[in-house]
């Protein structure tokens, strides 16, 4: 409607799904779109035979998003102590996100001590969140293990983390990822397209989907072993300052529709 109407239209692809049923519905987006912006590099390669192409990454507040003091209240009613250290997974609980790896590791960590809780925080009403309740009700760790649901105070959660894990399987440009380097938080992410490029300086935080044991071991050694310093978080918190600040994804997105808009 947009084209015959002569007006431009631009989209952005904001997963990394391409085949499958929805294959042919991206082939024809990409067609009659005048413009497409995608949120990593792995997607502008996918991409290059085309020239209307850009890169935006996705960005977060930063004066929202930064380092607070743990939510004490909050952890009182979640029945964790302030001498607890607390692993949390924040994410839309479909396959993707491939959270029963998280499970399985967190299984195995809790062998080795048992001061730990793990948060899984987002709809536990979906069929995947289910599957994965029940599949914990085997687990020794199964009293540790706390689904909160879904949540509007997403901040104090990041407050209370030790440690934020992604286990997804796919992901354009995960907003998780950046609100909890942002907040100078801890993180660990799956070595895939997305994850791997905002975690490019700090590849130590990154681990194989192959490998359940590397996972626990990254959880254990940044839970004890004090990998990540204050002034190693604090270097995360300026990589996302200094690249994935919501103002640069703003200003990005003007330039570029004004160029549409100019003809460029």
């Amino acid at each position: 409607a947009a084209r015959m109407a002569g007006i431009p239209w631009v989209y952005t692809k904001k997963n990394m799904n391409w085949s499958g049923k929805s294959k042919n519905g991206w082939l024809m987006r990409t067609k009659l779109a005048k413009h497409i912006i995608c949120q990593n590099k792995s997607m502008l390669h996918l991409l290059s035979k085309t020239n209307k192409v850009s890169l935006i990454p996705r960005g977060v507040n930063i004066l929202e998003f930064k380092k607070k003091n743990k939510n004490t209240s909050l952890l009182s009613n979640l029945g964790i102590k302030q001498s607890d250290k607390v692993i949390t997974a924040i994410a839309n609980l479909v396959p993707v996100k491939g959270v029963e790896l998280l499970l399985e590791a967190f299984e195995k960590l809790y062998s080795k001590t048992q001061n730990i809780y793990l948060l899984i925080v987002g709809d536990n009403q979906t069929p995947y969140a289910k599957e994965l309740i029940q599949k914990t009700l085997k687990y020794s760790s199964r009293n540790k293990i706390k689904f909160t649901g879904k949540v509007l105070n997403v901040i104090d959660y990041y407050s209370i983390s030790d440690v934020v894990v992604l286990t997804s399987k796919k992901e354009s440009s995960p907003v998780t990822l950046l609100e909890t380097m942002a907040c100078c938080i801890p993180v660990l992410g799956s070595d895939i397209p997305g994850i791997r490029e905002i975690l490019a300086p700090f590849q130590n935080q990154l681990f194989s989907l192959d490998s359940k044991n590397q996972l626990v071991e990254k959880i254990y050694e940044t839970l004890f072993e004090s990998s990540c310093s204050i002034n190693y978080l604090n270097q995360i918190r300026k990589h996302v300052i200094n690249n994935y600040n919501i103002d640069l994804e703003v200003k990005r997105h003007q330039k570029l529709y004004e160029d549409i808009l100019k003809g460029n």
